[in-house]
């Protein structure tokens, strides 16, 4: 998984960022979910079967597995430090200094592994 700015394919009329699934076996993109008002600079943190993943001034949860988004929040500024996942919580800050920290809900908690060789 791979975070990044626009994607060249993105309209000019939108300042996008971007998360990627890829292939480990060929490095071919799976899913991209796109995220208006700026490029993802924070790392992408995965656990059980769900990317997180920050970018512009919003959080989003993924499906680790299509890219469909399970859950997002709007934060009060960008957010360029990467996710932790402790004992079923995400933990991050802005760049305005807030931190913020999430319980996370029992729909986006999966025991299936997402890639198997």
């Amino acid at each position: 998984y791979v975070g990044a700015g626009a994607p060249s394919d993105a309209g000019p009329d939108d300042s996008l960022g971007s998360v990627s699934a890829l292939d480990p076996m060929n490095g071919n993109e799976l899913w991209r979910y796109l995220i208006k008002g700026g490029p993802v600079i924070a790392p992408i943190t995965v656990a059980n079967g769900v990317v997180f993943a920050a970018g512009a001034a919003k959080i989003v949860a993924l499906s680790a597995e299509t890219g469909e988004e399970l859950w997002s929040y709007a934060t009060s500024a960008s957010c360029f430090g990467g996710i932790a996942v402790v004992s079923g919580k995400i933990f991050v800050a802005d760049t305005q200094g807030v931190f913020y920290a999430f319980g996370i809900p029992v729909f986006l908690i999966s025991d299936t592994p997402v890639y198997q060789p």
